[in-house]
């Protein structure tokens, strides 16, 4: 009984029955097209196919012509998501998800050949018009928005589990924020990774606040709004990146209290804490300290990430020796990748670990790869 399935850069014969058999499938919920061509013949064909669907991902699709839109509907379709398509394509996707009026997650990984479209402001208008009463995940990758768009998205959003804006800069203000929090009970995912608008102290208040949180990406974290403010109650996270400060004066007071919290995400299988998503954090956070991962300085509380599968301190000063290699090796049994340096300040010693960590079937990587 088939009811996903996944076509990449597949050439139908145009004299084929091909959309036609598949319309036999019933079961049929979950298609993926990448790289491939819509046939002037077989269009109208694979919209009365897409009635049947509940997903459906484009991705680099080319369509001949459109066909009738104007008649059909598509009841059946919660998830959309469309990739690498140019203006015009972007365009036909903003006309074919309005005939989705269940629709309840929706990605618009442009790319940034329809950066510069009005698909995103489209959107942003339809959104706020009530739409899509049942939408909860909006994911727009990279596309450039505005902080008035993303509060017309927020408030035009019933229900929010999922917000994605990686590639946007100066989006998120405080209004945007006081119109999220009645959302926090339901939130599982944000990434604002690159967004300076969230700042550290917003972070703090989504990690404290979240309790079905999954997945979250922001800009830093400051050490001293962590230790003022209240305890963590996303412990059901699994992909965490931040980049984690410290005034100098104070890292040896707040380090131990961030820590305390992280122990906390027993389920965490990622933990991102150099910032990466964001070039300018280094110059930005020039004269802060990063998180110090020594067994000194509170390593050893962070026994409790059995699941953790990847870590990456790039672009962090660490200065790890053999006992805290021993102790990565001891404790987190999931491990599988660190990315970034060991020892910034010996690089024999730094070798030598990375060597140790091999040893251990735990890949080394760097930021270039």
């Amino acid at each position: 009984m088939l009811t996903c399935l996944t076509l990449h850069g597949v050439q139908i014969d145009p004299q084929s029955m091909f959309w036609e058999g598949l319309l036999d499938l019933k079961n049929l919920k979950d298609l993926t097209l990448v790289g491939m061509a819509i046939g002037r013949n077989d269009i109208n064909t694979f919209w009365r196919l897409c009635t049947q669907l509940e997903r459906l991902y484009f991705r680099l699709l080319t369509f001949a012509h459109k066909g009738d839109l104007s008649s059909i509907t598509f009841p059946l379709v919660q998830m959309v998501r469309s990739c690498d398509i140019a203006v015009d394509h972007a365009l036909f996707t903003l006309e074919f998800i309005q005939k989705c009026p269940n629709m309840t997650s929706f990605c618009l990984n442009g790319g940034r050949r329809s950066a510069s479209g009005p698909t995103l402001s489209e959107f942003v208008h339809l959104v706020s018009a009530g739409a899509w009463p049942k939408l909860h995940h909006v994911d727009s990758w990279e596309q450039a928005i505005s902080n008035d768009d993303i509060t017309l998205i927020v408030e035009g959003m019933k229900r929010i589990s999922a917000l994605f804006f990686i590639h946007s800069n100066m989006a998120f203000g405080p209004n945007t924020m006081d119109r999220l929090r009645p959302h926090f009970l339901h939130l599982k995912k944000l990434l604002m990774a690159q967004d300076v608008g969230l700042t550290s102290s917003m972070a703090q208040q989504v990690l404290a606040s979240c309790p079905l949180l999954e997945q979250l990406a922001v800009y830093w974290i400051d050490g001293a709004d962590v230790a003022t403010g209240g305890p963590w109650v996303c412990t059901g996270l699994k992909q965490l990146s931040g980049c984690f400060r410290f005034h100098p004066d104070t890292i040896h007071q707040f380090q131990p209290l961030v820590f305390e919290q992280l122990s906390k995400l027993t389920r965490l299988e990622e933990l991102s804490v150099c910032g990466r998503f964001c070039a300018s954090t280094r110059r930005f956070l020039a004269f802060q300290e990063s998180l110090d991962l020594r067994l000194e300085y509170g390593l050893g509380k962070l026994s409790t990430l059995r699941s953790l599968r990847y870590i990456d301190f790039t672009d962090t000063e660490q200065k790890m020796g053999e006992q805290e290699i021993e102790w990565i090796a001891e404790h987190w049994k999931s491990l599988s990748e660190v990315k970034g340096i060991l020892n910034m300040w010996d690089t024999i010693l730094d070798e030598k670990l990375g060597k140790q960590l091999l040893q251990c079937d735990i890949h080394i990587a760097w930021w270039w790869e």
